[in-house]
Order: structure tokens, then C-alpha cells, then sequence
């Protein structure tokens, strides 16, 4: 046995250099539990990862306005407007996934640090 398999997740990558850092003292944002609960579950929610403000910036400013001027979706009006929502998903609104790509405020969202770092946790 060359002990490759006993301790393979931790020397590879991400994981590597995560258990160097946990070792310098350095926090990680999600619990054991918490990265043993999206392995077992496969979602994860977690509380507070925004600020209230970071979460107002992405709904108000963000995804609302774009539904609203692009797509001619009224958040506040949806039995009216809502039928646009089914031409911005591929799957015809089953899902819940919106097929909206570009704007600056998705890109902001993906590329948060903080989401960023959880990310990497599970992975």
C-alpha cells in the first residue's frame, strides 16, 4: 500500500491547500457539518452568507431591473407580467432556472469572495 488512498482527498488541490491554511490558523467559512450536509443532501443553504445590502444590491438592483427593463417582467406584478418568465428559461419555467447570462450584477454574484470560498469548500 503506498497510502495514496487513505489521504488522497487531502493532498490534492484546493484540499491541500486548504488543510495548510486551516493548520496556519486561518478560518473557514463552512463547518464540517455543514460540508457533510451538502454531501448528503447535495444543496446547502447557508445563512447569512450576504449582507443584507449585498442581497438588496443583487434582487433590487440586479436581477429585479433586469427582469423589469429587459425582459418586461414586474417582480411586483407578476400575474400580469409573470408569462415572460417561461421565454427566459429553456426548460419552459419548470425549475425555476432563468436563462439570463450576462449582466453585471450576475457576474458580481459569482465572482463574491465569500461565495467563492464556500465553493471551494465543497469541493
Amino acid at each position: 500500500d503506498d497510502g495514496s488512498s487513505s489521504s488522497s482527498r487531502s493532498r490534492c488541490g484546493y484540499h491541500q491547500k486548504q488543510q495548510e491554511e486551516e493548520e496556519e490558523g486561518l478560518l473557514s467559512l463552512l463547518s464540517e457539518e455543514q460540508m457533510a450536509l451538502f454531501v448528503r443532501d447535495g444543496i446547502l443553504v447557508v445563512e447569512n452568507a450576504l449582507t443584507d445590502e449585498e442581497l438588496e444590491d443583487i434582487s433590487e438592483k440586479g436581477l429585479y431591473s433586469t427582469l423589469r427593463e429587459e425582459y418586461g417582467v414586474d417582480v411586483n406584478d407578476l400575474e400580469s407580467t409573470g408569462h415572460a418568465l417561461q421565454s427566459l428559461s429553456s426548460t419552459n419555467g419548470s425549475g425555476g432556472v432563468l436563462d439570463i447570462f450576462f449582466p453585471d450584477w450576475k457576474l458580481k454574484l459569482a465572482t463574491h469572495s465569500k461565495l467563492f470560498q464556500m465553493t471551494c469548500q465543497l469541493w
